[in-house]
């Protein structure tokens, strides 16, 4: 019977061991650690992937708000040029402007002007009229241009 005891006892005590009760949680409580270290390793590479992504992104934005600043320092050259370009055509238009008015002028003081074409010939001399010119704004080229040369 003592034999029989030490049997059973030696059975129970393998079946209820520490060990064998905690075989499988232990097994799984490692799997999911190695599941987790998994993840935060995938984590980890994901995260350096972002800040690679990240560093670049800055990279091409400094690099863009300088092409900005530049494209700016253009279109503001452009407006002065347009604007030297309007001051020239005003200037141009206001003294082909003056012109038609003196030629009209001219042409209507000497239209009454008979040049010997069958008619008599009268010794009296004719002044034609000749108008004063209207205003005209012309503008200094070291002026014009000032304004681009200092922006440079």
């Amino acid at each position: 019977m003592e034999i029989l005891l030490d049997e059973a006892s030696k059975e129970l005590a393998t079946r209820l061991s520490v060990d064998s009760m905690t075989k499988t949680t232990v097994n799984h409580f490692c799997l999911q650690i190695d599941n987790s270290m998994k993840q935060m390793n995938e984590t980890k590479e994901l995260a350096t992937n972002v800040q690679t992504e990240i560093t670049t992104n800055n990279d091409m934005l400094n690099v863009l708000k300088a092409k900005n600043e530049e494209m700016q320092n253009t279109f503001n050259q452009i407006d002065q040029l347009e604007n030297i370009v309007n001051r020239v055509k005003d200037t141009y238009n206001s003294v082909a402007n003056n012109l038609d008015q003196m030629e009209r002028a001219i042409s209507a003081s000497t239209s009454n002007i008979s040049f010997g074409l069958g008619k008599k010939s009268s010794n009296a001399t004719v002044q034609p009229y000749f108008p004063p010119p209207g205003h005209v704004n012309i503008y200094n080229t070291d002026e014009l241009f000032e304004s681009i040369s200092s922006s440079k």
